[in-house]
C-alpha cells in the first residue's frame, strides 16, 4: 500500500476548471518540496480536485467520511530511492486496491502517526487490521492491497517510502516484513524528525539529496534491524546526521533566547555537550559560531524588512538573543562588512 504518498510519478492533471494541478507547488527536478492543498478550491470541488490531482498521482482512492467537510493538505519531497509525504486531512479511508497495486510499485513504506490525539487503522490484505497511536508506525508494502483510515478527527500521517531494491539488502532477513507495527522509540523518532526536516528546510539549509537519502536509509536500518555492516554504518553516519539536523532545527527555533546554552541543548537531545561539539566540528564550524550566524541572519533580515522600520536597532538585536550591543556591532560588521544602520538605509 502506498498510503497518500507520491513516488515520482507526475501527471499533467487538469481539473474541470482548466487549471494545472492546483495547490501543487515546486517540482521534483530540483528536489523541491511539492505542496498540494484542497483548500485552494471551492468547497464543493475539493474532493474532485484531490482525486483528479493528488490521488491520481499517488495511486490511491480517497473515501471521505463526510464529503461536505473534506480537506487534504500534503507536502512531498522526492529523493533518490526515497519519497517523503506529510499529509493532514479530514477523516477518511485512503485505499490502495488491486487497480492501484497494478502499477508494479513494491516500495517498503513507513506510515508514522503524527496526529496529536487520534489513532488510525491500517489494514493489509491477509495481514488484518491494527491500530497506530501517536508516534507509532507501521510497515507496509505497496504491492499488497490495503487501506489506512482515520475515523474521528483530523488525520496526521508521515509516509516515508523506500525503494525495496535499495533498502532490503541493508536489513536482516524478514526485517521489512509488511504488517509490522513499530512502537514509538528513539530510532523511530529520529527517522520521523529527519524526514520532517526535509519538508521544512528553510531554517536549517536545503538538504543534499544524495546524502539525505543515504541518511534516511541508515535510520530505517536502525529502526528495522540491519545487517552487521549496515547497522554499524548507520550508527556512524545516519544517526550522527539525524542528531545534527535535529539540533540545528532546535537552534533555529530557540536562537532568539539569550540564555540558550550548550548544556541545555545537549540535555534536550539526550547527548553530552562534548558530543554536540564534535558534531559541529565535523561540519567545519562550532556550536558558538553556528548560533552566532543564526542570530546575525535574524537581525539582518529584520533590518532589511520594512515591517520592522519602527523597531529600534537595539530592540531587534536583543530580540535576536544578543545581550551585548558593542560585541554585536563588531560581529555584525565583521560578518557583513556593513553597520546595522547601513543595512537599514539601503
Amino acid at each position: 500500500m502506498r498510503a497518500m504518498l507520491l513516488h515520482g510519478r507526475h501527471r499533467n492533471a487538469r481539473t474541470r476548471h482548466g487549471q494545472n494541478i492546483c495547490g501543487l507547488r515546486g517540482g521534483a527536478s530540483n528536489m523541491a518540496v511539492i505542496h498540494f492543498s484542497s483548500r485552494h478550491y471551492p468547497r464543493a470541488d475539493r474532493l474532485e480536485a484531490s482525486s483528479s490531482a493528488y490521488a491520481a498521482m499517488a495511486q490511491v482512492e480517497l473515501i471521505p467520511r463526510d464529503t461536505a467537510w473534506f480537506h487534504l493538505d500534503a507536502r512531498i519531497r522526492l529523493l533518490p530511492g526515497v519519497s517523503i509525504a506529510r499529509v493532514r486531512c479530514s477523516p477518511m479511508r485512503v485505499r490502495r486496491g488491486p487497480a492501484q497495486v497494478a502499477d508494479g510499485n513494491d516500495d517498503v513504506v513507513f506510515l508514522i502517526n503524527t496526529a496529536p490525539r487520534d489513532r488510525w487503522v491500517s489494514m493489509l490484505r491477509q495481514r488484518g487490521e491494527f491500530l497506530c497511536g501517536l508516534g507509532e508506525a507501521c510497515v507496509v508494502a505497496r504491492d499488497i492491497p490495503g487501506y489506512i483510515e482515520s475515523r474521528y478527527r483530523t488525520h496526521g500521517l508521515l509516509s516515508v517510502s523506500f525503494s525495496r531494491a535499495s533498502l532490503t539488502p541493508l536489513l536482516r532477513e524478514h526485517a521489512a516484513e509488511p504488517g509490522r507495527r513499530l512502537p514509538a522509540g528513539p530510532s523511530l523518532s529520529l527517522l520521523r524528525n529527519y524526514a520532517l526536516s526535509m519538508l521544512a528546510p528553510k531554517d536549517i539549509g536545503e538538504p543534499d539529496p544524495v546524502r539525505s537519502a543515504a541518511h534516511l536509509h541508515d535510520l530505517a536500518t536502525l529502526v528495522l534491524g540491519g545487517q552487521r555492516d549496515a547497522q554499524q554504518r548507520a550508527m556512524d553516519r545516519g544517526l550522527r546526521a539525524a542528531r545534527l539536523r535535529a539540533i540545528k532545527a532546535d537552534l533555529a527555533a530557540h536562537a532568539r533566547y539569550g540564555d540558550l546554552s550548550l548544556d541545555w541543548l545537549a540535555g534536550r537531545h539526550g547527548v553530552s555537550p562534548s558530543y554536540v561539539r564534535v558534531l559541529f566540528n565535523c561540519e567545519g564550524t562550532s556550536f558558538t559560531d553556528y548560533l552566532l550566524e543564526l542570530r546575525l541572519q535574524r537581525v539582518f533580515a529584520q533590518l532589511s524588512n520594512p515591517r520592522y522600520a519602527r523597531h529600534s536597532i537595539s530592540t531587534i538585536v536583543y530580540d535576536a538573543g544578543f545581550n551585548n550591543l558593542s560585541w554585536f556591532y563588531r560581529a555584525f560588521k565583521r560578518r557583513y562588512g556593513l553597520t546595522p544602520g547601513d543595512v537599514r538605509e539601503r
